[in-house]
């Protein structure tokens, strides 16, 4: 099947708001068994419940020679599906993963600072622009760590971007041609052993809510009456407890609830700074996103980056332009920086052409405000 065009969603989401209208008294049911099933399972020895936990086997989705071939599980020969024909049994409720060929979304990689691991996602997206011709608005993209360089104590970060329109066109073809929702969307890579790279370009707006599997009614049944007898044995027991050590109940209760008190106390204190910490944090100049969004939003168009290590104030860069000599100017122009220059000679890079250049730049330190109240002679002495 073809990812190429624009889409319109308007049917599938028609789709959706009619199935959300007719939720019955029996999808309320299925939601309370489920839960009550949870419930159960978790009061059960470990070994039990290894064998009553749901297990959903991933189904996936793959175009080969041209036709659609559905796995309800690694190992189980695909099953070709039919447009307009019955959904195939075996498919998990939370959906089925598409895997797209390897030449259907563009990919890219780089390699960032270990620091920045939690912020991938907006530091590909922030360099998406200057590296692709397009913007975070025209794609859906996902971003995974695939290495690790401990000497360089770097990251390797790929992300995939796909059309919009094209995702958008996928995700309805499946669900009204085949009536299967699609969980995930990834690229197929053979060297994997799952076949696939591990991307999701799907956006979370568009992802089914997971639900545990159903069961059957005498299983349901059982659950129920064993779960009733392991309530009653408990209260029972509780019942007799209360009845002998009256006293000693009181008294636990209330060194209970000195402790609880306490250690409420405890956890207010530590919120409390932890609140006024991460506020400094995101207040800070000099931060870490702040500085790498400063330096991103100043790179001239031609230039771009390959490596950034950042020690306050300063942050060395090395990248590729072409013209590296407006980059200076370009960096002290800001009125965060308090000076940049070449940490290295130019030189050219012969893939490429453009002038291979490392840079020096220094950030200015913020200062605590002056009290205005103190007369001028006081502050000089």
């Amino acid at each position: 099947m073809s990812v190429t065009g624009e889409g319109d969603r308007d049917t599938a989401r028609a789709g959706e708001d009619d199935a959300t209208s007719s939720v019955s008294f029996g999808a309320k049911m299925r939601d309370f068994l489920a839960w009550w099933r949870q419930e159960l399972v978790s009061l059960t020895p470990g070994g039990w419940r290894n064998s009553l936990q749901t297990r959903g086997p991933l189904a996936t989705v793959q175009e080969v020679d041209g036709q659609l071939v559905l796995k309800t599980k690694p190992g189980v020969p695909g099953v070709p599906l039919v447009p307009g024909g019955k959904t195939p049994r075996g498919i998990s409720r939370a959906g089925v993963v598409y895997i797209l060929s390897e030449d259907a979304a563009l990919r890219r990689e780089r390699r960032l600072p270990t620091a920045s691991r939690a912020h991938v996602q907006n530091i590909m997206n922030l360099q998406m622009a200057s590296d692709t011709p397009f913007t975070v608005d025209e794609v859906y993209a996902d971003s995974i760590v695939t290495g690790e360089d401990d000497a360089a104590r770097e990251i390797i970060v790929s992300q995939a971007l796909a059309p919009r329109g094209s995702i958008d066109v996928l995700v309805d073809e499946m669900y009204q041609g085949y009536g299967i929702r699609l969980s995930a969307i990834d690229l197929a890579d053979r060297a994997m052993p799952t076949g696939r790279v591990g991307f999701n370009l799907l956006p979370p707006s568009m992802r089914p809510a997971v639900k545990s599997g159903g069961s059957s009614g005498i299983r349901i049944l059982a659950f129920i009456l064993v779960g009733a007898a392991v309530f009653a044995g408990f209260a029972w027991r509780d019942l007799q407890q209360r009845r002998i050590a009256a006293a000693d109940t009181l008294i636990e209760t209330a060194e209970v609830g000195a402790a609880e008190a306490m250690e409420i106390s405890t956890r207010v204190t530590q919120g409390i700074g932890g609140i006024e910490k991460l506020a400094a944090e995101q207040a800070d100049p000099l931060g870490f996103l702040r500085v790498y969004n400063t330096i991103a939003s100043l790179l001239p168009d031609g230039s771009w980056l390959e490596e950034f290590a950042y020690e306050r104030p300063t942050v060395i860069v090395t990248g590729l332009s072409g013209n590296s000599a407006t980059l200076v100017e370009a960096f002290e122009a800001s009125d965060a920086i308090a000076g940049a220059r070449f940490a290295s000679p130019v030189v050219r890079d012969s893939q490429t052409g453009a002038e291979r250049f490392r840079l020096e730049i220094t950030f200015k330190e913020s200062r605590p405000p002056v009290d205005e109240t103190v007369p001028a002679a006081e502050t000089e002495q």
